[in-house]
């Protein structure tokens, strides 16, 4: 498979979905287009939920795989975009240990600083995703 011919780089600390939809929004298409072109089925890509983003929590080898193809970012950098980046930290539960709490799998939101938002063209840091985050 041939990748999309126009990238965009991920900012520093940008969230998966932040710099999926920046991506969507220069190619005129939307998030799920981009899954598609990548092969991936993102009805099932990833785990958890956020306004309905299964990728933002994580994504599969083989998804991060795709999807690095497609978008020419490293699969590493793509996973180290997903809240799984803080597996291990205690804010964040692993795989086949105790679930993580509720709070954590489902926020409903994001804390950010106007300035920041402001700053980074719109785009959303990683870190405003985590429950006890509230300023830059």
């Amino acid at each position: 498979m041939a990748g999309i011919p126009i990238r965009l780089a991920p900012l520093p600390g940008e969230a998966l979905d932040s710099w999926l939809g920046a991506y969507a929004d220069l190619l005129h298409v939307t998030v799920r287009d981009i899954f598609r072109f990548a092969g991936i089925d993102c009805g099932r890509a990833g785990r958890g939920q956020l306004n309905g983003k299964p990728w933002l929590h994580q994504l599969a080898e083989p998804e991060l795989a795709a999807l690095s193809a497609a978008t020419g970012v490293p699969a590493q950098t793509l996973a180290g975009m997903t809240l799984a980046r803080y597996h291990g930290t205690g804010l964040a539960a692993r795989p086949g240990i105790q679930p993580a709490p509720r709070w954590w799998r489902q926020p409903s939101g994001s804390r950010y600083c106007p300035r920041c938002l402001a700053a980074n063209g719109g785009r959303w840091m990683l870190a405003w995703r985590i429950p006890w985050a509230f300023a830059c």
